[in-house]
């Protein structure tokens, strides 16, 4: 952003521009306020230049009378003018030139505009608005992106009236006093504004203000307000357009000013905008309007993208004869949502997105009638201000000062801190109390980044300067942190990727709309971001497994097997709370073959084995995503709670993400994966007796669980130490059986097991085998 200190002054009392040292004063504002990305000097010869007014036009000449120089004159015709149209003239020596704006100090090609000038100031008075010598700054945008007040010049002459200890000219004194008033939600019609002004969405607009100027002349642009537009690197147009983006630059405050005959309808509102319906724009194009933007209409249609850029319809030309002046506040990012969406990023959206002060929309129409009634622009009929919509309050923060000095760190008097903040232009009231003295602060509107105790602290610290803060090594007291969770984690990584041989994929935890569409899946219950990334990238993940279908997706043609695995975090709303979880998703596909259930089972078992989870693989009792076959997935549960599901993908559904094969897929809970403790393994004295090893086979139900066989014959007698599937065998004739062989140890830690004893314990587990619905083999 650029600012020139010439103007910043015309802003401060008692001092001016000449009178400071500007390398100190810019390292102060650098130090203070923001970081600076440089400055240049602007000198202007104003002795050389005058205002002629064209008397004759040839082809290739034109010739002017000079008031002030009462001299004729012939200037190459360079620009089309008109007879009696005010030129600024340049003298080099002997001739005489249209000046250009390298004539006044600015870095621009082409000659200065045609202008207009008041009669009483043409004969060289007008150069006490120009300034010989000025200062143009360039503050990095970014180091004020929290700072709306500081957009314009008045906000930056606040801040270097603080630094200078100076006092700021009263907005009073620099406003009209035209009377305001003020509604809710929409204005009445009254004989001095015949103009309805509605608000039809209080969320993206919460202000407006309007003023009905019966009769105006438009005429070319002052050349004072031509050379500070410039400086701004903002194009000149007219006096009425140009006094608009002046108010904008002056006090940071956007508005636009409407030729009123579009307003025949006496109906200004501020409303939604019905998608698809066209609005020609000033700079030419034509847009199509969504219902996300908001723009104003006259009743029928929309005449303004509001907060952004005006329509064609209502543009002021030379044909005006009267306008309608309006300035609003705008829902910051409902601005920055449609500047993007319509590619138009202007002065006036850079500024709405900041969220200025609400409470300027009437301000910057007093200061642009001020400016009228200063400068003499003639005009007729301006009256009363309507303004629509509730004014912001001052927000009010107490904050004592020992709570001030401690977070400084350095000594404070109280009258600096009361001092600085009332620089500031903010309320201060002290109070003492037996123990402590406290500051009531009333926070101005246009302050919109102060509302805790700490950004009072900081703007006392900021003036006390930073630099005089005492270098300290910070004290921090080492205390030795559980990184079990972390060790975990790499540990079910390294497995994953190691023991497992699969590949780690990393995504954004957002859902990929484009590629739900193609699986033909709807989420539920997902969190949308306020400001997403993209129009097909604005959910926040309820799972993970999409990610590896659309990894299966993209590389289906690129490799013979695909095995991957994704650890990340997912989210969904509960009631109304957020609630965040971490996750470990697992896929095993190949295009060219069945991927066997047990086989993959034994796999990720290996993983339940590593992190010492007594998992039971049962079958699922709520209704499952699509991706689920029905019919081969298995809820895993520890302790009576589930906590993923694994399984085979529906073969229907995988066609949806490839053109063939078969697939295993894992969903888990990454917290309980973390936090799980497993119990304590109490070691024990082995058995000097020998073990005897036995084997059960048996044919059982389909339905029934390997994990209950084992159960039950674990629980046969105390010394069954150990049972396992050792071997399983289907035929397609069994239709829903199954063999299943069992190997079971016994051990007894007192004595050798007789041949009694041995056959006691084989009956009562082939008894429990047949419980079960097997039939020994």
């Amino acid at each position: 952003m650029k600012v020139s200190l010439a103007w910043v002054f015309d802003h401060i009392k008692d001092i001016r521009l000449t009178q400071i040292n500007v390398d100190d004063l810019l390292s102060s504002f650098n130090e203070i306020s923001s970081e600076l990305d440089g400055f240049e000097k602007i000198e202007c010869n104003k002795d050389i230049l005058a205002i002629g007014r064209v008397t004759k036009i040839s082809n290739n000449e034109t010739e002017c009378f000079i008031p002030e120089w009462k001299k004729e004159c012939t200037i190459t015709t360079q620009t089309p003018v008109n007879l009696n149209d005010l030129v600024v003239i340049a003298k080099e020596q002997r001739t005489y030139k249209r000046a250009t704006w390298h004539h006044f100090g600015i870095q621009r090609d082409g000659v200065f505009p045609v202008i207009s000038c008041p009669e009483h100031l043409i004969a060289g008075d007008w150069k006490q608005y120009i300034s010989s010598v000025d200062y143009l700054v360039t503050i990095d945008n970014k180091a004020l992106s929290h700072r709306p007040d500081m957009w314009g010049h008045r906000g930056i002459a606040r801040e270097v009236a603080a630094i200078l200890g100076a006092t700021m000219i009263p907005e009073e004194r620099i406003l009209s006093q035209n009377i305001i008033k003020n509604y809710e939600n929409k204005s009445l019609a009254s004989k001095d504004n015949p103009l309805v002004v509605t608000i039809k969405d209080p969320q993206q607009c919460t202000r407006i203000a309007c003023c009905a100027i019966a009769s105006i002349h438009n005429q070319p642009s002052l050349p004072w307000v031509a050379q500070r537009l410039g400086l701004m690197d903002c194009k000149t147009i007219s006096a009425l357009v140009d006094l608009t983006n002046y108010v904008m630059f002056d006090i940071g405050q956007p508005m636009h000013a409407f030729d009123a005959s579009i307003f025949e309808s006496h109906t200004l509102t501020i409303d939604h905008g019905n998608d698809g319906e066209p609005l020609p724009l000033l700079d030419g194009t034509t847009i199509k309007v969504t219902n996300t933007d908001c723009v104003i209409t006259n009743g029928r249609h929309p005449v303004s993208l509001a907060g952004i850029m005006g329509g064609q319809q209502g543009e002021v030309s030379e044909r005006t004869k009267a306008i309608v002046l309006e300035s609003g506040n705008f829902n910051p990012i409902m601005i920055r949502k449609s500047s993007a969406l319509h590619k138009k990023r202007t002065e006036a959206s850079v500024r709405f997105e900041k969220n200025p002060d609400p409470n300027q929309n009437t301000t910057a129409i007093l200061r642009f009638v001020h400016l009228l009634d200063t400068w003499s622009l003639p005009y007729q009929g301006c009256g009363e201000i309507t303004s629509v919509g509730l004014p912001a309050k001052e927000e009010t923060i107490t904050i004592s000062h020992e709570k001030l000095v401690k977070k400084i760190g350095i000594p404070v008097p109280n009258d600096t801190a009361a001092k600085r903040l009332k620089a500031l232009q903010f309320g201060v009231i002290e109070k003492q109390h037996a123990h402590q003295n406290d500051y009531i602060v009333s926070v101005p509107t246009f302050r919109r980044d102060i509302h805790i105790p700490e950004d009072i602290i900081e703007e006392v610290a900021r003036f006390c300067g930073y630099n005089t803060l005492p270098q300290q090594v910070p004290h921090r007291p080492m205390i030795a942190t559980d990184n079990t969770r972390t060790l975990k984690l790499h540990a079910i990584k390294n497995h994953c990727a190691f023991g497992l041989n699969m590949t780690e994929v990393v995504n954004y935890n957002l859902f990929d709309e484009d590629f739900l569409r193609t699986i033909n899946w709807k989420p539920q219950h997902t969190l949308a971001l306020i400001n997403p990334v993209s129009e097909t990238w604005k959910l926040l993940i309820t799972t993970l497994m999409p990610h590896l279908f659309k990894a299966v997706s993209v590389n289906q043609y690129e490799h013979q097997e695909i095995r991957c695995f994704e650890w990340g975090k997912i989210w969904h709303q509960h009631q109304d709370k957020i609630i965040e979880q971490n996750r470990l998703a697992m896929i095993m596909y190949n295009p060219d073959k069945a991927v066997d259930f047990y086989t993959a089972k034994t796999q990720v078992a290996t993983l339940f084995d590593m992190v010492k989870f007594p998992v039971i693989w049962n079958k699922p009792t709520e209704q499952l995503e699509p991706w689920f076959h029905p019919h081969q997935t298995a809820a895993l549960t520890v302790n009576g709670t589930i906590i993923g599901y694994a399984g085979k993908v529906d073969p229907a559904f995988l066609k949806l993400v490839a053109e063939k094969g078969d697939a295993f897929i894992v969903e888990l809970d990454g917290d309980f994966l973390l936090q799980h403790k497993p119990a304590l393994i109490q070691p024990e004295t082995p058995s000097k007796y020998q073990r005897v090893h036995l084997d059960v086979s048996a044919l059982f139900p389909s339905d029934v669980p390997v994990a209950r066989v084992e159960e039950a014959i674990a629980m046969v007698d105390a010394r069954v130490i150990n049972v396992y599937l050792m071997d399983l065998f289907e035929k397609p004739e069994w239709k829903h059986q199954r063999s299943l062989t069992f190997h079971y140890v016994i051990n007894d830690k007192e004595k050798t097991f007789t041949k009694e004893e041995i056959d006691d314990i084989v009956n009562q587990v082939n008894t429990t085998v047949k419980k079960l619905g097997g039939v020994i083999r």
